[in-house]
């Protein structure tokens, strides 16, 4: 499950209040996922998304808010995905406060990402945000801590990494080993609103020719991919990705098929998501333009989908777990599973009843058997499935 790229413009207005350091539990599941204010009445809860640039709002959440909204317009907003999406865009003031940080941005699209990141997620906060601080982002303790730059000084025992700002997004230099022969070196975009944990372009997909380089693979479309509808890719097992000094063995990567959007782009060799970044604990220095790396205890080892299906978690509209996309030469493939399907029910107890983090531990206990009551237009079955790795 991912939310890519949003290219959009946007200006924003720091807070007159002075900070040396401010630290923001999140919580954290692919995805960092911040609680803040909007308009100091209003809770949020926003996806941190260096990928994206201000602020942005779920439709139906703004719809529940009823936050005032009387100038709007129409925009274009392309990203990942095979199409642009028109989107409604909000014009008046909407405040976020983060821990007594004040963000106040000029403009806040509406998208439709629940169907992406599921019920728990509200909106996104993107880089305009982060870009007036020194950021330490801490996986290990789900804290992000927020610096005056003016008085902070990098830590001990950091590596630190050029890092190119382009069009306000953040480029690092990968080294990412195919084969003992092929290696793709290039600038990509680090995207902490990529769940996942490298995904390559077709463009440079094309360019190595990673079709008929990779053998062992698992194709996949995905309906809500990104913020631009569905987007397919290949999943592989890479040898190794070289970030400065430090070396990731066997990682589980993904390269794009799509001949449009975000993922089709010859600029970057693609997209660095928080599976990755996740093992370290990670500094950004706009000023300085420097990204400082120091490993921390995470030594899990990479797995390709355990499950066979991508999901998001629509309790709130559905009753359960709307399965958005299928992997090809899987089991639920091969159980007839498909998008639109719904998980009412796992293991004989309805998804409504358990918490996130129930259903997590259900869907990754590999070498287990999970049932699944599936809902669509014919009725409901039930359907034994094998959770397995592929690669």
């Amino acid at each position: 499950m991912r939310i890519l790229v949003i290219y959009f413009a946007c200006c924003c207005f720091p807070s007159s209040r002075a900070m040396s350091q401010v630290s923001v539990s999140f919580d954290y599941e692919n995805h960092i996922v911040l609680k803040a204010m909007l308009n100091d009445r209003q809770a949020v809860r926003l996806v941190l998304d260096s990928g994206a640039d201000g602020l942005y709002l779920d439709s139906t959440y703004f719809a529940e808010t009823g936050i005032p909204a009387y100038r709007r317009q129409l925009a274009t907003l392309p990203g990942a995905g095979s199409q642009p999406q028109q989107v409604m865009v909000v014009l008046d003031t909407i405040a976020v406060n983060l821990s007594g940080i004040e963000f106040i941005p000029r403009y806040t699209p509406l998208l439709h990402l629940r169907p992406i990141l599921g019920q728990a997620v509200d909106g996104i906060i993107g880089l305009s945000f982060l870009r007036r601080y020194i950021a330490l982002l801490d996986y290990e303790s789900k804290m992000l801590s927020l610096y005056d730059p003016e008085q902070y000084d990098p830590p001990g025992g950091f590596e630190a990494i050029p890092m190119t700002l382009r069009n306000n997004r953040i480029y690092i230099p990968l080294e990412i080993a195919i084969t003992d022969d092929v290696v793709i070196k290039k600038e990509f975009q680090l995207d902490l609103g990529n769940g996942g944990t490298i995904d390559i372009t077709s463009a440079t997909a094309d360019e190595f020719n990673l079709s008929d380089l990779i053998s062992e693979k698992l194709h996949y479309s995905n309906a809500f991919g990104g913020v631009g509808g569905e987007i397919v890719g290949n999943q592989f097992r890479a040898i190794s990705v070289k970030i400065g000094n430090h070396k990731i063995e066997l990682p589980v990567l993904d390269y794009s098929e799509d001949k449009s959007g975000a993922l089709s782009s010859a600029e970057m060799g693609g997209l660095l998501g928080n599976k990755i970044l996740e093992k370290f604990e990670v500094i950004f220095d706009f000023a300085h333009q420097k990204l400082h790396l120091k490993p921390n205890g995470n030594k899990e080892a990479y797995e390709s989908t355990l499950t066979g299906f991508s999901y998001a978690d629509r309790r709130d509209t559905d009753d359960g777990l709307f399965i958005t996309g299928i992997y090809e030469n899987t089991e639920a493939a091969q159980l007839n599973l498909a998008v639109g399907d719904v998980i009412t029910e796992l293991n004989g107890k309805e998804v409504a009843d358990l918490t996130l983090d129930q259903i997590e531990k259900l869907l990754k206990k590999k070498g287990s058997a999970v049932q699944l009551t599936i809902r669509n237009s014919a009725g409901s079955t039930i359907k034994l499935l094998k959770i397995q790795g592929y690669l």
